[in-house]
């Protein structure tokens, strides 16, 4: 099949709104930044590349590298840092845990953690983690999903939460809890305002470059007879 100019152009176009899909499938990107507290909840699981430590409120545990971590969060105060980088390293602190599995043996429970020098295997990742943000209080707040902006930076008493928190190779996880304000960066499953599901425009899945071409064959040929019509 020869490719002629006006393929070309066409082909380029939909690499370029391949990029604009989602990071992988069911993720979304999400931003979160208000200035009002919020609690954060839920499991993380995946098998460390490295070995590190996490720290407790009465010692610190050294977790050797290939341990898969399994970390129960109940953390209701408003302060609590998670930080996943795209490359995989683990930076935590202040979270409080209901429950801390090694290699499926719970090793800590209701205790506040801290973990250093720790690499996750991304594609080992699993998360449930959420941030959720009371209808009771009220405070500037800005909320975007996958590009679409769903609350503009504005005094707000939305009850929201985000579910499914990640990172992957694309994207890092920033969590920040500060008592009075939250932030919130990375990869999410959903996003609920006021008890609804915010849909996940834009999000369709992530294009290669044979589904590029099946794509753009039909629509250089449309192209091409338009032109000799």
């Amino acid at each position: 099949m020869r490719m002629e100019p006006l393929f070309l152009p066409v082909l380029a176009i939909l690499v370029v709104a391949s990029s604009m899909l989602s990071y992988a499938d069911g993720y979304g990107s999400v931003l979160l930044n208000a200035s009002r507290p919020a609690v954060f909840y839920g499991t993380i699981e995946f098998k460390s590349l490295t070995s590190g430590t996490i720290s407790l409120q009465d010692g610190s545990i050294r977790v050797p590298a290939g341990t898969t971590i399994r970390i129960v969060v109940n953390d209701v105060d408003g302060y609590f840092k998670l930080w996943i980088g795209s490359d995989g390293w683990v930076d935590a602190s202040d979270i409080y845990v209901t429950g801390l599995y090694l290699n499926g043996t719970l090793t800590a429970q209701n205790t506040v953690i801290k973990v250093k020098n720790i690499q996750a295997d991304l594609a080992t990742l699993y998360s449930t983690l959420a941030v959720e943000v009371s209808p009771q209080t009220s405070g500037w707040t800005q909320l975007i999903y996958n590009g679409q902006t769903i609350i503009p930076g504005v005094e707000s008493s939305d009850h929201i939460v985000v579910k499914g928190l990640a990172a992957d190779t694309s994207k890092a996880l920033n969590i920040d809890g500060s008592g009075s304000r939250i932030y919130v960066e990375g990869l999410c499953q959903a996003v609920y305002v006021n008890g609804s599901e915010v849909p996940k425009v834009g999000s369709v899945f992530i294009a290669t470059p044979i589904i590029l071409l099946a794509l753009a064959y039909p629509v250089y040929r449309l192209f091409k007879s338009r032109k000799n019509f």
